[in-house]
């Protein structure tokens, strides 16, 4: 409960704060830094690189799928390790990035190609992402996907 009191907190305070488009962040700004940290984590995540996993995501992610399935980092970490989860392309489109301090929320489109339990599938998704700098680098902390309504 103190989780979502703080998430809802934290989406308050980055909707009041001014947001700049993803387009092109000048890279040095907090926002092409939070951009950089999630562009990692793409392909972190295509290559089920543990090791880069370890620090881009937060020991107490929450990671909710479209399908409404939550995952912990370390059950994410595990899905893409044993291959139940096998993400082979990850695209964003209209993406917006707000910072406020030491936390940051990013919304966007997502086009997904992955393959779950082997089951090739595509997904084209809505998507908020918050990041909470720890300790000088951004982590994701709070990932939260739905199906765009255009997804049949």
């Amino acid at each position: 409960m103190r989780k979502l009191a703080l998430v809802g907190s934290l989406c308050a305070m980055v909707l009041c704060a001014g947001s700049v488009s993803a387009q092109d962040p000048d890279p040095s700004s907090p926002e092409g830094v939070v951009l950089a940290a999630e562009a990692r984590r793409y392909k972190a995540m295509i290559e089920a690189d543990v090791a880069g996993l370890e620090k881009l995501l937060a020991d107490d992610l929450r990671y909710t799928h479209a399908n409404g399935s939550v995952e912990t980092k370390y059950q994410l970490i595990a899905s893409l390790e044993a291959g139940n989860l096998d993400y082979q392309a990850i695209g964003t489109r209209e993406v917006t990035v707000r910072v406020v301090g030491d936390l940051a929320v990013i919304t966007g489109v997502a086009e997904l190609r992955l393959a779950v339990r082997g089951v090739r599938s595509w997904a084209h998704l809505l998507y908020t992402a918050a990041y909470r700098k720890r300790e000088g680098s951004w982590q994701l902390w709070v990932y939260q996907s739905t199906r765009h309504p255009t997804q049949p």
